[in-house]
């Protein structure tokens, strides 16, 4: 039984790295686009006048590798719904915060 979880837990980081290096985001204006998924495809157009809240969240492991994640919570739907923009450095996610922030 053991043996099969070491393959699973191995794909699912293999995958999960993919997921990972297929995401991209651009500020447009007032606009924040965000787009995720290698074998799913996501697109996410979220007007920045509808975040309500930005937080920087980082880990053990991914201060010790200098990444970070940008959460944003947005207004609308059923409550409170969050996003994310995975592994930013902290440098960028600071400035992208502060763009957020003033736009």
């Amino acid at each position: 039984m053991a043996l099969l979880l070491v393959p699973a837990g191995l794909a699912a980081l293999v995958l999960r790295y993919a997921e990972w290096r297929h995401t991209r985001f651009a500020l447009d204006g007032s606009t924040l686009f965000i787009e995720r998924g290698w074998w799913r495809h996501r697109r996410l157009v979220l007007p920045v006048r509808r975040i309500q809240s930005i937080d920087i969240a980082e880990n053990f492991w991914t201060r010790r590798l200098g990444y970070c994640a940008l959460q944003l919570g947005i207004a609308g739907g059923n409550g409170l719904s969050v996003h994310a923009i995975p592994a930013l450095t902290r440098v960028d996610a600071e400035a992208l915060r502060g763009q957020l922030l003033t736009a």
